[in-house]
């Protein structure tokens, strides 16, 4: 898909799914019910922008058979930036699973950026920074709050 697909103050029944696709742009900006977002093996050529957004799941893929999360983008390609400023995630035993990610700018998880349950970057390539000013990571079921290991 070449121009970016944005849904701005939406609602979803079902989680989104996106697993493989190609796309210019996803932004899923001020949703106010977002059950979980199946991103793995995705290419996006910019942003990938999921502020102000509320997103909530304890979902499974082939990616992992023991864990269950609400955001899911192992093995995907960010061209731009990976946005997620007051946002909040409220996942299974990890709210992103994100191992092997290669994101071309900035990982910017700030300001009101709100985490129920560990965030994995496991041999994430960020080519810019990785930003947490202002964020809250909380992760009970794992003990890990942010989990940055080379696999």
């Amino acid at each position: 898909m070449p121009f970016p697909l944005r849904f701005d103050g939406c609602s979803f029944t079902s989680p989104v799914t996106v697993e493989g696709a190609q796309l210019g742009e996803l932004a899923l900006t001020g949703c106010d019910k977002v059950p979980g977002l199946l991103a793995n093996g995705v290419r996006i050529r910019r942003d990938l922008d999921l502020s102000r957004s509320y997103i909530t799941g304890a979902l499974e893929t082939s990616a992992s058979t023991s864990k269950l999360s609400a955001i899911w983008l192992c093995e995907s390609e960010i061209g731009g930036r990976l946005l997620c400023v007051d946002t909040v995630i409220d996942g299974g035993d990890r709210s992103i699973q994100a191992d092997r990610l290669h994101v071309t700018g900035n990982v910017r998880l700030l300001h009101g950026f709100t985490a129920h349950g560990e965030v994995r970057l496991i041999g994430a390539r960020i080519g810019g920074s990785l930003d947490l000013t202002g964020a809250s990571i909380e992760s009970p079921g794992t003990g890990l709050a942010l989990d940055l290991a080379r696999p």
